[in-house]
């Protein structure tokens, strides 16, 4: 046996199965050439926010459009943020608005289809069945610093004036220990991390294509991230190339505050010898401050309207917010309600959404400052009552394209309430998301 390997037998004796047998445990699945899988990822730590809604709503349109799979997992590995039934309330509250899954977690201790445990708390022997590869192919180690350590380390960078902080390279102190010393630390008892040793370089670059912004190009990563912590639970970022691959996940859309992560996350399932999946990073629901007038994110903490659950009880009709977010998730949404004003809301996917792929170029998610303007002017009161055939009102009651959320709450209540009156004026259907295969063209 190498170093390597009696350092992973060493750490990980308890583990018996290998990678090859998750690989055939879950299989690539039998979908339609084409088809695209996604996932709602959140963590129950609180509400449903309403950028969650959006996101969740793209995801599901890309799947639902195209034959696909749309599932939900819970990330739970950060225990002290979450909150009592916290599953219970993103099931449900997504569920108000429509959003259902294919498979997944479908409530409290409750799980649907072939590719769980879909709850990351339940998953702690397969990550560590993955870590211990890595550890047995030289491209992870355990780190023995201590919080204290770690510190010092970052104050002695930002002292000397380094512009890359971190633990990499010369300061990863323990990347290059002797099996001997590793073996040494385990056995008296010290607590450790198992690191990633990055294989990236200080000059080196990464090239990627974003679905929707396009190509980037990013530093690659040269940290030596943490993998496992002291608790032997995963960081969020091995957990998600470990369930994106096992799941077999194509699309990953998420906020672009993650783009940052794109070149670990790469680095990781490479690592790893993992497929690595499409990468879609939508721009966050701003409004506007009405104390500086700039634009700002919805926040938690300030705006009630960040909740769902505001929505319903201000009255709003779940159907009302589903068409507001859709003029969001594509710009054609609204040139197309205004041309089939009494279509089922989701034919669109067929019309529309199919003609370009899903979040490519100028034609996918829209969600840019300059797209999310909107002039108070737009948001004018409600016109009077529609036409029988309803219309008039539409073109007239619907906001134009791109007025999102960046304008004042106030604005962004009566385009609401407009948007009620709309799904009430065409008797639009309760919720169905038909497949590519289920719907017909108005």
């Amino acid at each position: 046996m190498t170093d390597y390997e009696k350092l992973a037998e060493l750490l990980f004796s308890h583990i018996t199965k290998t990678p090859e047998e998750y690989e055939e445990k879950y299989p690539q699945r039998n979908l339609p050439e084409g088809a695209r899988v996604t996932r709602f990822a959140p963590s129950p730590t609180g509400f449903v926010h309403l950028g969650s809604l959006f996101a969740s709503l793209s995801e599901m349109l890309i799947a639902r459009s195209t034959d696909g799979l749309f599932y939900l997992r819970i990330e739970d590995t950060d225990k002290k943020r979450e909150v009592e039934d916290g599953v219970t309330g993103i099931v449900k509250g997504l569920s108000d608005f429509g959003i259902n899954f294919d498979e997944g977690v479908m409530g409290l201790d409750e799980e649907k289809g072939d590719y769980g445990p879909y709850t990351q708390s339940k998953r702690k022997d397969i990550y560590q069945c993955f870590a211990k590869e890595l550890v047995k192919k030289g491209l992870a180690y355990p780190c023995f610093c201590t919080e204290e350590d770690i510190s010092q380390l970052r104050l002695k960078q930002e002292n000397d004036g380094l512009d890359t902080k971190g633990y990499y390279g010369e300061f990863a102190k323990c990347r290059n220990l002797s099996f001997e010393k590793q073996k040494e630390l385990v056995e008296s008892g010290a607590e450790y991390t198992l690191r990633l040793r990055s294989p990236g370089k200080v000059d080196g670059k990464i090239i990627f294509e974003d679905l929707i912004k396009g190509k980037i190009e990013m530093p690659e990563n040269i940290q030596d991230i943490v993998l496992l912590k002291r608790d032997g639970i995963p960081t969020y970022h091995f957990a998600h190339a470990v369930d994106d691959h096992l799941m077999r996940s194509t699309h990953i859309v998420r906020g672009d505050e993650w783009i940052s992560s794109v070149p670990t996350h790469i680095q990781l399932f490479k690592a790893c010898d993992f497929k690595v999946p499409k990468y879609a990073h939508i721009s966050p629901i701003m409004k506007e401050d009405e104390e500086t007038g700039g634009k700002r994110k919805l926040s938690k903490r300030k705006d009630p309207e960040a909740a769902v659950e505001y929505f319903i009880e201000q009255g709003y009709t779940p159907e009302s917010v589903i068409e507001y977010l859709l003029t969001i998730a594509n710009s054609n949404f609204e040139d197309w309600r205004r041309a089939n004003p009494t279509a089922d809301r989701f034919s669109f996917a067929a019309d529309i959404w199919l003609s370009v792929p899903a979040y490519s170029g100028q034609q996918a998610v829209s969600c840019s400052n300059a797209s999310l303007r909107c002039s108070q002017k737009s948001a004018s009161a409600i016109p009077p009552k529609p036409s029988a055939s309803g219309k008039q009102y539409i073109s007239a009651a619907l906001p134009p394209m791109g007025c999102a959320f960046s304008h004042s709450s106030r604005s962004f209540s009566s385009a609401l309430s407009r948007a009620s009156a709309i799904s009430a004026a065409v008797g639009f259907l309760p919720f169905t998301w038909p497949r590519k295969t289920d719907v017909q063209p108005p």
